[in-house]
């Protein structure tokens, strides 16, 4: 692990800490970052969305994205994750938590089996995050033996306290409710006709393994 990753990037003073308290809220990606590594929740969390309008607010960011034009600075983070990304996910927005992502990874063989939902039990490690959101990011990239493609993130899985919300990345949602945070979560993504790798990525440590034997409450529509 870096000296950076060790040490954090850019740890806010004091006057900062007492500003962020009083209420006035982080103006830029670096402020924002450095607050949710404080509070060690992941930046996608943070952001509040007016439930029924999901899909309306990351539409949004998606014209925010491809436009480069925020409607708040502190939201530029969004385009580490957004896109075509080579490096994902982003080991500079993991720096501000002082420690490094957690990662699953499946190989899809369309050889062996195509077009059909697979089902990825998740389950946190972490028995405080009982009481705080935890993220997951999926992203997948295109299985090409000539060259390397870049990752793409495809929605978000967040768990709170009674509530698992999965949001693609056209804003599509989807709700279960939870009887206890530390059951596991089902969730299924579509394997299609392609050769592929996926991702899922957390800020904070899980476990996750293929179910082919679940039933997922909630999928990534193909």
């Amino acid at each position: 692990m870096s000296e950076a990753t060790n040490r954090g990037i850019g740890a806010p003073d004091l006057a900062t800490i007492y500003r962020w308290r009083k209420g006035q809220l982080p103006q830029n990606a670096k402020s924002y970052l450095q607050l949710c590594g404080l509070l060690d929740i992941d930046p996608f969390a943070m952001i509040e969305i007016v439930p029924g309008q999901e899909e309306k607010a990351i539409r949004r960011l998606n014209v925010a994205f491809w436009a480069a034009a925020w409607p708040h600075p502190a939201l530029k983070f969004i385009s580490e994750f957004f896109g075509q990304q080579f490096e994902w996910p982003p080991i500079q927005v993991a720096e501000y938590y002082k420690r490094r992502w957690e990662t699953f990874e499946i190989f899809h063989n369309p050889s062996v089996k195509a077009n059909y939902y697979a089902n990825i039990a998740l389950r946190t490690k972490n028995r405080q995050l009982l009481y705080k959101p935890c993220v997951f990011h999926f992203a997948y990239r295109q299985a090409i033996q000539t060259r390397v493609m870049p990752w793409v993130q495809y929605g978000i899985v967040e768990i709170s306290e009674f509530r698992t919300k999965l949001i693609d990345i056209n804003g599509r949602t989807q709700n279960s409710y939870n009887i206890d945070r530390q059951q596991n979560i089902y969730i299924g993504t579509w394997f299609g006709p392609g050769a592929a790798e996926f991702r899922i990525a957390s800020i904070h440590a899980f476990d996750a393994w293929l179910d082919p034997d679940c039933d997922a409450s909630l999928r990534f529509i193909a």
